[in-house]
């Protein structure tokens, strides 16, 4: 197979970046002017206070109101998120708890800490999540704020408060950065003729392009890409499929006006592509489109420098 189809899969969708000799592999990049947090080291604080969260889930699942009350101090106070007070004292909580489980049992709790910070060295204030599920499969999901206080080498819960969480965003508040794009584009390249239309698909939640090349080496080659938000890594993240059969998988990180995107491609012959990419929007009608760190199969292939795209007007 010819260099023009990797080329092309690569040019008309948005790339990746590998190892010469090693298989391409997709990795989010790093956002611009963003430390990394993986290498983040979790604070010791954080680590006793999600350990006391485990704790707290397997005696909820137990259905034990007596256990889940000893999490809590004696004057302990819970609110809710207008700062109503809901229940106070140990005592009442844990009758709150044994009401519950009387019409609630087999339930199940899980807590997911968000962030800890020390207030003084032995008080901490927790943001967290909690996601309950009964035996129905119905899930209840609620954000908190806890303060814990440590008593006599023991944290203890001394306030909370909880509320409902804040409705999640929709794709399209994640895709509407790329909204400009819907129409029809051709690119002003004397290698090809490419041209791409662009789309909503029902609801706004994703967006499909698809393209076509015309060369005098290939014919014809076409496809489709449909772009969507990833909401478990939280980044835009796009699927090509070609009329050969080759396919690949994108993500798209935005840095300004500019857009930097990976992928990983399979040709339909089984070999990899992958390359760095990048679109610039110049204006509502045009921008630019350039490729790096290129490689197709194990061996680096040139740049591609920048290509101009412009929106085919209406005819109306």
């Amino acid at each position: 197979m010819k260099q023009f189809l990797a080329l092309l899969l690569v040019a008309v969708t948005i790339g990746s970046s590998a190892v010469v000799g090693e298989p391409p592999k997709l990795q989010p990049m790093p956002k611009p002017l963003t430390a990394a947090v993986a290498t983040q080291i979790i604070p010791p604080e954080q680590k006793e206070i999600e350990k006391m969260n485990d704790e707290y889930g397997e005696a909820f699942k137990r259905g034990d109101h007596k256990a889940l009350a000893s999490f809590y101090t004696e004057d302990a106070d819970q609110t809710d998120g207008e700062g109503n007070v809901v229940v106070t004292g140990r005592a009442g909580i844990e009758k709150q708890l044994k009401e519950y489980f009387s019409e609630n049992k087999g339930a199940e709790c899980r807590l997911n800490t968000e962030s800890v910070r020390p207030l003084t060295p032995d008080v901490m204030l927790e943001k967290g999540g909690a996601v309950v599920t009964r035996t129905d499969g119905n899930t209840t999901k609620s954000n908190y704020l806890a303060i814990h206080v440590k008593r006599d080498g023991k944290w203890l819960i001394s306030h909370l408060t909880e509320s409902g969480p804040q409705a999640a965003a929709s794709p399209y508040s994640h895709l509407q950065e790329l909204e400009w794009m819907v129409g029809s584009w051709k690119d002003n390249s004397s290698d090809m003729d490419v041209e791409t239309t662009c789309q909503w698909a029902a609801n706004k939640t994703f967006l499909t392009r698809s393209f076509s090349a015309n060369s005098k080496e290939r014919g014809k080659l076409e496809g489709t890409e449909v772009l969507g938000w990833d909401p478990i890594r939280g980044h835009i993240r796009a699927w090509i499929f070609d009329s050969e059969g080759g396919f690949g998988e994108a993500i798209w990180t935005r840095d300004g006006n500019r857009w930097l995107i990976q992928s990983v491609t399979t040709m339909a012959d089984g070999r990899k592509a992958s390359a760095h990419h990048s679109i610039t929007r110049i204006s509502d009608d045009r921008y630019t489109w350039e490729s790096t760190n290129r490689v197709l199969d194990g061996e680096v292939r040139p740049n591609i420098e920048k290509i101009e795209i412009n929106r085919v007007k209406s005819q109306n």
